[in-house]
Order: C-alpha cells, then sequence, then structure tokens
C-alpha cells in the first residue's frame, strides 16, 4: 500500500469515488468486483489513505461507467470540491429518474432559486 504526498487531493477523490458509487447504486463490493480490485483496497482508496495507479483509478471509472477525466475533474478551488461533488450525485441521480419525474424536479428547482433571488 502506498502512503500518499498529497493527502487532501487523495481524500477528495476518494470521497468523490464514494459519492459517484453511492449515485450508481453500488455497493463497495460491487465496485471493487467491477474495477478488478480488492473491496479492502477500494475502501482504502475511498478513505484517501492509499494513492492508487492510473491503472486503478481508470478501473474505478469504468466500473462507474464515466471517463476517467469525469472522475478526476476538479473545479479551480478546492473548496468547491464538495459542492460538485454533491451536485455531481443529484445529476446522476436526476438522470436516472423518468422524463415526468425529471421535469418536476426541475421546475422544483427553478421555483426555489426564484425564492432565494427575491429574497
Amino acid at each position: 500500500m502506498r502512503k500518499t504526498e498529497c493527502p487532501e487531493l487523495v481524500r477528495h477523490l476518494g470521497n468523490r469515488i464514494r459519492l459517484l458509487r453511492k449515485a450508481k447504486n453500488l455497493s463497495q463490493e460491487q465496485c471493487a468486483e467491477l474495477a478488478s480490485l480488492h473491496p479492502t483496497y477500494m475502501g482504502d482508496i475511498e478513505r484517501g489513505q492509499v494513492n492508487a495507479s492510473l491503472c486503478c483509478y481508470a478501473g474505478i471509472a469504468k466500473a462507474l461507467n464515466i471517463s476517467l477525466s469525469e472522475l478526476v475533474e476538479f473545479p479551480a478551488e478546492m473548496k468547491d470540491m464538495k459542492a460538485r461533488d454533491e451536485m455531481m450525485v443529484i445529476y446522476e441521480k436526476v438522470g436516472n429518474l423518468d422524463k415526468k419525474m425529471q421535469t418536476i424536479f426541475f421546475d422544483a428547482v427553478k421555483n426555489l432559486v426564484k425564492s432565494i433571488e427575491s429574497v
């Protein structure tokens, strides 16, 4: 197990993997199997305890059915990463809804934004 030299970045990537995995309704074990990783190692990656190889991250991206660039896409500032990850989870979940439910969701969000802007 290789310790990381940039813990904040690796911890963030692990959190991002966990959020994306959960958005896909995959258990850690299922994702590890799809990525050809040991479940314990997958847990270490999600907790940001190890800096996995590029091949491991590529396997995880494939297991999550996203590109490697989507997996490691970060906003300009680290402080925005948590919000970006949360938006990705919402995006994934909304994408799994049927068109009628997506319309209801987006209408609700638009109304919420209007309410916030009028305050």
